[in-house]
């Protein structure tokens, strides 16, 4: 039986392949979300980066991500930024010749496109913290493309009312996603796409933590084998060698029922070839 999709105002959401395939977000248990973290990666290219984060990102901290990034860019509603602005210089950016993009939204909009009630006070209360712990993660990128480190936050946002008692919330993206979009390199590859419509329609968080990942691996009309336990350890950022049976088992099921749901989406297949193995096709 097919998933169907959620119709959203902003279906795709572009983002570069260097923060798409940086660790920041990853499935978090309910009281059990990381504080004060360090986290190194390297890229196969030579490339690294480090990411400082207050609290640990999680799957629907991704979601809120992808939905500002699909509201920037497709909208065309975005205002350019520099270094005079107060929002800016929240970014902490040591670049400052490049320009930032700042949206205007609502917490309404924001979860009408996360299919979330915008009526709850719980959600309400969500994606504010969701907003700041965006706000409060930094990353420096070592690459050869630019002159030296580049360092920044991943957003900056402030919350205002207006006289009519509207909660307006003003974010901006940091610049190195904004020069991807500026020099419309969205058009020349090296950026990913992501499918919103899909992703929101599948329940399980590992199931829209695998469609991210799986994203940027599997090209349209391609198919490719993956490992179970590599996926585990993807996903998850653990080692599979330095955890117990249980929790080795328990992962591996997560990924597998997250597979599941994922074959349920119209133009993807998963065939499972081995207990092992798994041969990923998108349509």
């Amino acid at each position: 039986m097919s998933t169907k999709e959620i119709a959203l105002n902003y279906p795709i959401a572009y983002i570069n392949h260097i923060l798409q395939n940086a660790p920041f977000f990853k499935p978090v248990q309910k009281g059990k979300r990381e504080i004060n973290l360090i986290i190194n990666h390297k890229y196969s290219n030579g490339d690294s980066m480090t990411i400082f984060a207050q609290e640990q990102l999680d799957i629907k901290d991704e979601d809120l991500f992808l939905s500002i990034l699909a509201i920037t860019y497709i909208s065309f509603r975005g205002t350019l930024i520099d270094s005079s602005s107060e929002l800016y210089k929240d970014l902490n950016s040591n670049f400052e010749t490049m320009k930032s993009i700042k949206i205007t939204t609502t917490r309404y909009e924001l979860l009408k496109e996360l299919n979330i009630s915008p009526q709850s006070t719980t959600s309400i209360k969500w994606v504010e913290a969701s907003l700041n712990r965006l706000r409060s993660t930094k990353f420096i990128l070592n690459t050869n493309k630019l002159d030296g480190e580049y360092m920044s936050r991943l957003i900056s946002f402030k919350i205002s009312t207006t006289s009519s008692n509207t909660k307006i919330i003003e974010i901006a993206l940091n610049t190195y996603i904004c020069n991807n979009f500026l020099q419309s390199n969205i058009l020349k590859g090296g950026i990913i796409s992501h499918n919103r419509q899909e992703r929101m329609s599948l329940k399980k968080e590992i199931s829209r933590a695998l469609h991210s990942y799986l994203n940027a691996l599997v090209n349209v009309k391609k198919s490719r084998l993956f490992n179970i336990n590599t996926l585990v350890e993807k996903l998850y950022r653990v080692d599979i060698n330095t955890i117990n049976k249980y929790n080795k088992s328990k992962k591996r099921k997560s990924i597998k029922d997250g597979l599941v749901e994922i074959n349920n989406l119209e133009l993807w297949e998963i065939d499972f070839i081995a207990s092992d193995l798994v041969k990923i096709i998108r349509k």
